[in-house]
């Protein structure tokens, strides 16, 4: 007989793949369309998969997050070493200006989850509100 373990995750709605809509600047009120970027965030048991696409580049980022009550924080951004033609551990991301268009602003962010269902998110932390829609 041959069996396998399931993972199981207690994260409720939050799993399942997400569409950024809109990031909203809550300094300046700048309100940004992330549908014209493609982002997406993927969120399976303790790990995030954030993905965007433009016309000239592609950017895979996965992070380390932790979901407690109305509190979902994320950490540790490394880029998936999928596209990297380097050998050996997905590098660390060091410049947080680089997941600006996946939502983020600082390398481990803080977010009071506002909406939480099956099919919206709305997350904010100090300086945006991210609104999603899931697939």
């Amino acid at each position: 007989m041959v069996s396998c373990n399931l993972d199981s995750s207690s994260n409720g709605h939050l799993d399942g793949l997400w569409q950024l809509r809109t990031i909203e600047n809550l300094k300046t009120g700048e309100i940004t369309d992330g549908r014209q970027n493609e982002v997406r965030w993927s969120i399976q048991a303790d790990l995030l998969m954030m993905f965007a696409e433009t016309h000239t580049q592609f950017t895979e980022v996965i992070c380390r997050f932790k979901h407690e009550g109305q509190t979902l924080e994320v950490s540790d951004p490394h880029y998936s070493g999928r596209f990297i033609e380097e050998v050996g551990d997905d590098p660390a991301v060091d410049d947080p200006a680089v997941l600006n268009t996946l939502g983020l602003y600082n390398l481990n962010e803080s977010f009071q989850i506002i909406t939480l269902n099956s099919s919206d998110m709305i997350l904010q932390s100090e300086t945006v509100r991210l609104q999603f829609k899931k697939y």
